[in-house]
């Protein structure tokens, strides 16, 4: 859900359990990153085009290097991430294979407002970088960083309820390529239930929490 705007040009990025091109669905593999939000640093960090994607600047007269990024336009009331759960490899003639490793995820207040347009283009308005993920950052002449003095000034500043999520549905597969089965978490009220089929059974938030989740489903706080 929600737009998404990419900054510079080229192709899109790689992120690390998140999905390629303007959305959030499919991407690169879920091993390869250990939380949802390392996700989605990945998602919106700055990329190094490469040579042959070299844009032509009307200016200069030339190609030039360029960088893009992925960032998040506007953000929907309900927001739903897919991990890649599944490879396909090439080896031996085309082969498919589940990542079955573990990924981290918030429950409560998953806060995406620097996952936003907004947020990474103010950042680098004010000489920090665009990198959500840490990336380059700008000494100013009191020998301070602009990047580390801009991200005190957001840690300071309240979460608005609008960047914020809870967590309310999951959904898994269990088995193997050839032979599986998709359950689901979903959260009723303050309550958590497994749902199989026509079995509906009540489950702790600790279950939840340890589960190796393929779809993460969130809501917005302001309008729970």
């Amino acid at each position: 859900g929600g737009g998404g705007r990419e900054k510079g040009a080229g192709g899109d990025p790689a992120p690390a359990g998140l999905g390629k091109g303007g959305g959030m669905d499919g991407g690169s593999e879920a091993s390869a990153a250990e939380s949802l939000t390392a996700c989605l640093r990945a998602f919106t960090g700055m990329e190094e085009l490469s040579s042959d994607e070299r844009c032509w600047c009307d200016k200069c007269g030339s190609l030039q290097n360029s960088s893009k990024q992925m960032s998040i336009e506007r953000l929907p009331n309900v927001l739903c991430f897919q991990l890649k759960r599944f490879r396909q490899t090439m080896e031996r003639g085309k082969h498919a294979s589940k990542v079955d490793s573990f990924v981290e995820f918030p429950m409560h207040s998953l806060n995406m407002y620097n996952y936003t347009s907004a947020f990474i283009s103010s950042r680098a308005a004010s000489g920090g970088g665009s990198d959500a993920a840490g990336g380059s950052s700008r000494t100013s002449r009191g020998g301070g960083s602009d990047a580390g003095e801009l991200s005190a000034v957001a840690e300071l500043r309240p979460p608005a309820a609008e960047h914020l999520y809870d967590l309310f549905g999951i959904a898994l597969h269990h088995g193997t390529m050839q032979n599986g089965h998709y359950t689901a978490y979903i959260r009723r009220h303050a309550s958590w239930f497994h749902c199989d089929d026509a079995s509906v059974t009540p489950v702790t938030p600790k279950a939840v929490r340890s589960c190796k989740a393929y779809l993460l489903f969130y809501i917005r706080k302001a309008v729970c």
